[in-house]
């Protein structure tokens, strides 16, 4: 079983739709997926109303040092092509 259908059989679990079968499917990917486990056992904490904060795993990933930099300097040259592209509009409309 693949983790994302691993996760429409938790989502049907929770909401107490899923067979037998899926829930023991399930049951054995998670014995083997650590992921998994960690995003079902926060979705039922969600469902129960004592959300968890999920630990970082080394699967999730940090920003780069120089990510917000990377991302304004994106946005200003966006601005800066939309500027250019309406000027050059209005000089065709005259």
């Amino acid at each position: 079983m693949e983790c994302f259908e691993a996760e429409i059989i938790m989502l049907k679990e929770l909401e107490g739709i899923a067979s037998d079968r899926e829930t023991d499917a399930l049951i054995r990917h998670m014995l083997t997926c650590p992921d998994c486990l960690r995003h079902f056992r926060f979705l039922k904490s969600v469902v129960d109303g004592e959300p968890e904060i999920p630990e970082r795993t080394e699967r999730t990933a940090a920003p780069s040092e120089d990510f917000e930099v990377r991302v304004m300097t994106k946005i200003r040259n966006i601005n800066a092509v939309t500027v250019v592209r309406t000027t050059t509009q209005v000089i065709k409309l005259k």
